[in-house]
């Protein structure tokens, strides 16, 4: 009898191992790091050469999302370029910033964001250097709520020249080194405000202009269905990931899990505070939105990934949400 339990003993351990070996087989493999390099840009048809130097995933389709917002292509652009990036059978991504993309070549410039479907699919947004390899253009010019005018960092920019419009005339000029300007105390409720800003050089070579689009100077936030916020304060990009909050650093007071009107444009943030880009589906109603890599939230019709999709213009508590 003794000697039948130890057989018996033994047979399960010994079971136990193997099914523990077969499940530790199949877990995915991590893909370590993303690895690519970019050559040969042609903004005259979109086309770019991107080499993968990394193992465990596959390059899949790209395209260039800010070209809607310039009118006139100028060789101090930078295209903005969204990839996708797909896991290969047995392996999956790690869920990092910036640090787990390992991006070069000679018309790379820098990371922008990424975005996870899952641990299978990354959509990774890359800046691309401007044709002249000169002085590139700053991207994204926004308000905040507070009157406040910012934009992305410009590719080999010195300084930036900015011109508040005040109801379509010229108000105040600035020449700064940052790359936000404060015009609040410059500006009254209740009018409209635009900016203008262009990228200088160490040689005085100058950028084109870009454009902010109009706010109605009010402080003032409103709600959009049931989810809102009237959280306070500006935006914050955190140094050690690259992504963007909006609240107060200093009070470590975050817009959380909620929509949030800056300037016109909507905007959702996760649970954590993070703005959230690409893909998002609300929860209470089932609704499918889509912002866009500056984190705006898309409204009509917007050709995502070769596919034209059309989204609701309003009103409020519908407006975004995308049509069958």
């Amino acid at each position: 009898m003794k000697v039948w339990k130890r057989l018996l003993m033994a047979a399960c351990l010994c079971a136990a191992c193997s099914f523990t070996a077969l499940a530790a087989e199949d877990d995915p493999v991590k893909v370590e790091r993303v690895k690519l390099k970019f050559e040969s840009f042609r903004p005259k048809d979109g086309q770019v050469k991107i080499t993968n130097l990394g193992t465990g995933y596959s390059v899949g389709d790209y395209e260039i999302i800010n070209d809607s917002d310039i009118d006139n292509w100028n060789s101090s652009y930078c295209a903005r370029l969204q990839i996708e990036l797909t896991a290969d059978d047995g392996y999956e991504f790690r869920k990092k910033g910036k640090s787990y993309f390992d991006l070069k070549g000679s018309d790379f410039y820098r990371y922008v964001s990424s975005d996870y479907d899952d641990k299978e699919v990354i959509w990774l947004c890359v800046d691309m250097a401007p044709l002249n390899r000169s002085i590139g253009v700053p991207l994204d010019p926004v308000w905040t709520s507070d009157g406040t005018a910012k934009w992305t960092t410009a590719y080999k920019a010195e300084s930036y020249n900015v011109t508040l419009m005040e109801n379509g005339k010229k108000k105040k000029n600035e020449s700064v080194k940052r790359c936000s300007v404060d015009f609040s105390g410059s500006m009254e409720q209740g009018k409209e405000y635009t900016f203008s800003v262009l990228a200088v050089n160490s040689k005085g070579n100058k950028s084109k202009t870009v454009q902010s689009e109009t706010l109605v100077y009010t402080g003032k936030s409103s709600e959009k269905g049931n989810s809102q916020t009237e959280q306070s304060g500006g935006w914050v990009k955190e140094e050690n990931t690259g992504r963007w909050r909006y609240g107060s650093a200093e009070k470590s007071e975050w817009c959380a899990n909620a929509w949030k009107l800056v300037d016109g444009i909507w905007y959702r943030f996760d649970k954590d505070g993070y703005m959230i880009t690409g893909w998002y589906q609300d929860a209470a109603t089932g609704r499918w939105y889509y912002l866009d890599a500056s984190g705006a939230m898309v409204t009509g019709e917007r050709k995502i990934d070769g596919t034209l999709y059309r989204f609701a213009e309003g009103p409020a508590d519908m407006a975004g949400a995308m049509l069958q």
